[in-house]
């Protein structure tokens, strides 16, 4: 694994697995339960798992041209989209969210959000 230990990769990536399950049960929660909504869901949550997982070589190059401005933009949204999603769906599987739960649920939601960004640093550096 290289500069990682293969266990802090796997525990990392066990995350971002929740993410993506959290995103898409957020995005559910969200929509509705039609059959559409569902795979709406389930493919909103692979595109959304798919910009975070690519956030290094994203802002490797944002200064390059217009088009790749443009794709940070598109990061910040899909960013802001898997942290409510995935918001949503913690606060529903951990029971909705009171004074108590607020600050649990926050933390919960940015670590697994952040897991997948991380992830694309571990991978990035391993390339390196």
């Amino acid at each position: 694994m290289g500069k990682y230990h293969i266990g802090l990769f796997i525990f990392v990536a066990f995350l971002a697995v929740l993410d993506g399950v959290a995103t898409f049960y957020g995005t559910y929660l969200i929509l509705g339960s039609s059959t559409m909504s569902t795979l709406f869901s389930a493919v909103f949550a692979l595109i959304i798992g798919a910009i975070l997982i690519s956030t290094v070589q994203i802002f490797k190059h944002w200064k390059k041209d217009f088009l790749t401005k443009l794709t940070v933009v598109v990061w910040f949204l899909a960013f802001a989209y898997d942290f409510y999603t995935s918001y949503v769906g913690n606060s529903r599987l951990l029971g909705y969210a009171n004074d108590e739960k607020t600050l649990l649920i926050v933390t919960i939601t940015f670590l697994i959000t952040a897991s997948t960004i991380v992830i694309s640093y571990m991978i990035n550096a391993n390339n390196e």
